[in-house]
């Protein structure tokens, strides 16, 4: 069996992203037209656009860069509705070597014997539990 490790190395939020266009087009808040403003948006063909924040490409382009220069390959980029941005989470992605497959399956083994262990015990106090129980008929 192969592995693909996945090593996720560091995350960038670009948050309130939703006053970009205006300070960019319009300034900072200090004028009227900050707020009295209209968008007119065109389509070139057959778009689906949604709910998501606009994103300046240079912003989006550079925060990229600052990833791979950490040494990050692929990215997970998400939407955060409530924040206005993206949360970038850059991620350093290949096979497994041996040491690296050797240390997770150790790590699983682990796991799994304490989960039974917690389990056993789990069972071991309901048992005890029932056994002490004099509301019962014999």
């Amino acid at each position: 069996m192969k592995y693909i490790l996945q090593h996720y190395k560091k995350e960038i939020a670009l948050c309130e992203l939703d006053f970009t266009v205006r300070e960019k087009f319009l300034g900072q808040e200090e004028n009227d037209d900050w707020w009295d403003h209209e968008k007119i948006r065109k389509f070139n063909g057959d778009f689906w656009w949604g709910e998501a924040t606009e994103i300046d490409v240079d912003l989006a382009i550079n925060t990229l860069q600052e990833l791979k220069k950490e040494g990050c390959n692929f990215v997970e980029i998400m939407h955060h509705g409530d924040h206005h941005g993206y949360y970038f989470v850059g991620k350093e992605v290949r096979l497994a070597n041996d040491v690296e497959i050797m240390e997770h399956e150790l790590k699983n083994k682990e796991l799994s014997i304490e989960k039974r262990k917690k389990k056993i015990a789990e069972l071991e106090a309901k048992l005890k539990e029932l056994k002490n129980d004099n509301t019962g008929t014999n």
